[in-house]
C-alpha cells in the first residue's frame, strides 16, 4: 500500500503574499467574527510555491489580515498540480493571466477563479494568537 504524505504546513509572513482577485468585505467581515469566536484558523491557504501568489484562502487571508495577523499558514504547491476553473463567464482567465495579475497588484473580481488542488488540504486548528 502506497504511503501517505503529509502536506507540508509553512506559516509565511503575509506581507509575502500575492493577491490575485478581490474579495467580497461582508464575506471577509463574517469571517473574522468567526475565526476570532473560536480563536483558530481550521485550513491554511493554498499557495503557488515559486511566486507565493494566493491560489484558494483570499477571504481568509483577507480576515486574519483584518484580526491583526502578519503571518498566515499555508500549502504550497506546485501550480502545474493545481487545476484552474473559471467562475465568472464575463471574464477571461487563464493560469498565466493569474500569475500576471498578481505579480503586477491587478486583481480579478472577486470568486472569478476556482483552483482546485487534487490533495485534500487538513484542517490544521491554528490559534490565530500564534499568528500575530
Amino acid at each position: 500500500m502506497p504511503k501517505r504524505t503529509r502536506q507540508k504546513l509553512e506559516v509565511l509572513p503575509t506581507s509575502e503574499l500575492k493577491e490575485h482577485e478581490e474579495v467580497i468585505s461582508r464575506q471577509v467581515d463574517i469571517l473574522a467574527e468567526e475565526i476570532q469566536k473560536s480563536g483558530v484558523i481550521k485550513l491554511p491557504i493554498l499557495v503557488e510555491k515559486g511566486s507565493l501568489i494566493i491560489l484558494d484562502g483570499h477571504h481568509r487571508f483577507r480576515a486574519l489580515s483584518k484580526l491583526g495577523c502578519s503571518r498566515i499558514p499555508c500549502i504550497l504547491v506546485d501550480y502545474k498540480n493545481v487545476s484552474l476553473k473559471k467562475l465568472r463567464t464575463d471574464t477571461e482567465v487563464s493560469k498565466n493571466m493569474v500569475i500576471d495579475f498578481a505579480l503586477s497588484g491587478r486583481k480579478f473580481p472577486a470568486k472569478t477563479t476556482h483552483h482546485i488542488y487534487k490533495k485534500k488540504v487538513e484542517e490544521i486548528n491554528m490559534a490565530i494568537d500564534e499568528l500575530k
